[in-house]
């Protein structure tokens, strides 16, 4: 596990772990796939600008329109 200014690294993918880590050990992990030794998309995830985030997130807790009958 590497610290650098209270910055926590997968021990995975050595992605930047920016909520909690999954902890097993002595080991942080990003999520279940690293964990379990696959292939993960956090990368990507928390790689993205902070609006896109942001924006992503938002649009699935909108609620779905739905048509009111008459």
């Amino acid at each position: 596990m590497a610290r650098v200014d209270f910055t926590i690294w997968c021990d995975g993918c050595g992605t930047e772990i920016l909520g909690l880590p999954i902890v097993r050990g002595k080991h942080d992990f990003c999520c279940q796939e690293c964990l379990q030794g696959f292939r993960c998309e956090c990368c990507s995830w928390y790689s993205l600008d902070d609006d896109e985030r942001r924006s992503d997130e938002s649009s699935k807790d909108a609620p779905e329109e739905t048509e009111i009958p008459n």
